[in-house]
């Protein structure tokens, strides 16, 4: 069987994490040398990597759209390819779709537990907070709206299937919102809202006043 890891970590200094990645991957190979394991990359390595005959180091040398959207588009097309029997994301990060299963290791969670600990960027990093434009409106039913709407230009929502939405409001409401579309189809997120008067569309089916959206992935994709 052939097994696929994330190589990102190891692109520049090995940190801890690159340290995790790369011992952990030479566990698996000397645990199971009836097993190949490969450790996949958009670019080339910090540096030559020794490894055992069946641990691999690929640079798939992505380019364009590929390369620019590794996660949702680059590296799900390369494990199609690989017919990996398994993914693991080894830092935080997973294949946005996949016909193989993931797996995925969470190092630290501090940032959405403790983010006083931490500097404020890096905790609105975390927690992935965005404006969306809307960008389209249409009616899929006399009381149900389709509404599309675009991150800002090099950003987009982490998600998986399945995932909710949870839209800001004025005087700190939210509401949480199914996410319509797969994350494969592309950085937009599409929403099927029913009728609710005076939040993101009236009885009418119009906007309530503004074209922008602050929201956030919910946090392991549970509904409220």
């Amino acid at each position: 069987m052939r097994f696929g890891l994330d190589g990102v970590p190891l692109r520049g200094k090995k940190s801890g994490i690159g340290h995790y990645t790369l011992e952990l991957a030479r566990a698996l190979a000397a645990l199971a040398p009836e097993h190949e394991f490969e450790i996949v990359s958009p670019d080339a390595f910090s540096s030559p990597l020794s490894s055992a005959p069946n641990l691999h180091f690929t640079d798939t040398r992505a380019r364009g759209l590929q390369r620019r959207y590794w996660w949702p588009i680059g590296l799900p097309l390369y494990c199609r390819r690989a017919s990996f029997a398994l993914f693991h994301g080894t830092n935080f990060d997973l294949p946005y779709w996949s016909s193989c299963p993931r797996v995925l290791t969470i190092h630290d969670l501090s940032l959405l537990l403790f983010p006083q600990t931490h500097e404020e960027h890096l905790v609105r990093r975390a927690r992935r907070v965005l404006p969306l434009k809307l960008t389209e409106k249409s009616l899929l039913a006399a009381d149900v709206m389709r509404l599309t709407l675009q991150p800002p230009r090099g950003e987009m929502l982490n998600r998986l299937p399945g995932q909710y939405l949870d839209v800001l409001l004025p005087q700190a409401k939210r509401r949480a919102f199914s996410i319509a579309n797969a994350p494969h189809t592309g950085t937009t997120i599409e929403l099927h809202v029913r009728h609710v008067a005076g939040l993101l569309v009236d009885h009418q089916g119009e906007r309530a006043g503004q074209n922008h959206l602050n929201a956030r992935t919910r946090q392991f994709g549970f509904p409220p």
